[in-house]
């Protein structure tokens, strides 16, 4: 259960109901996480604008990859930054408990040492004949806009969550100080990317 100041109930049975005033009060979650909107720093970037803030554009800048190709990184300001992290931590609320076991990328407590005693278990106690290595090119820049709309909106019901998701995903980026929109792809350097990828990937799976 997940309740709010100001009495409003937001979270049920895994999904978010109601949260008219989710830009304030306080949101505890019974796994212990805990989102305080009433901190200086999140009252001054979302309360006092509320239903009126809009990401800013991010800076994007190419880093070198191991094999000699460049990855694109988004860079985002602080008070947007400020933002993604209380996005996270309420889609990582919800959505955190249903993915499968077996996905060890970008979840909390969970990793490649995890990963490597999962699929030795799965080898020493299964039959197997074949393990697969595959590499999803651009993932992440590739994100379908409207399917990671429709995968969160299928748990969280609150139009405010769902319009902060869109407006984060369509915020556009900066390069070479010309504004690009951002027709898809959610930005590798964004708090909210990495369990946004896990979402989606859940639901390719499930669906």
């Amino acid at each position: 259960m997940v309740w709010m100041e100001d009495n409003i109930c937001i979270y049920r049975y895994g999904e978010i109901l109601h949260t008219s005033a989710v830009l304030v009060g306080t949101i505890h979650v019974i796994q212990g996480i805990y989102i305080n909107w009433r901190e200086p720093a999140f009252s001054s970037v979302v309360c006092k604008q509320k239903k009126s803030y809009k990401p800013k554009p991010a800076r994007l800048v190419e880093i070198p990859k191991d094999n000699g190709k460049m990855r694109p990184l988004s860079i985002y300001c602080y008070e947007d930054k400020l933002v993604q992290e209380a996005l996270r931590r309420i889609l990582e609320a919800v959505f955190e408990p249903m993915f499968y076991d077996e996905m060890m990328g970008f979840r909390p407590n969970r990793g490649c040492h995890k990963a490597i005693r999962k699929l030795n278990l799965m080898l020493e106690r299964k039959p197997t004949s074949y393990v697969l290595d595959a590499d999803i090119k651009g993932f992440f820049q590739h994100l379908d806009h409207e399917w990671i709309i429709r995968f969160i909106g299928s748990r969280i019901k609150d139009p405010n969550i769902i319009r902060l998701v869109r407006r984060m995903l369509k915020a556009g980026i900066m390069n070479n100080y010309e504004f690009e929109e951002t027709e898809e792809g959610s930005g590798q350097g964004s708090v909210c990317s990495l369990v946004i990828s896990c979402i989606y990937m859940h639901y390719v799976l499930v669906w």
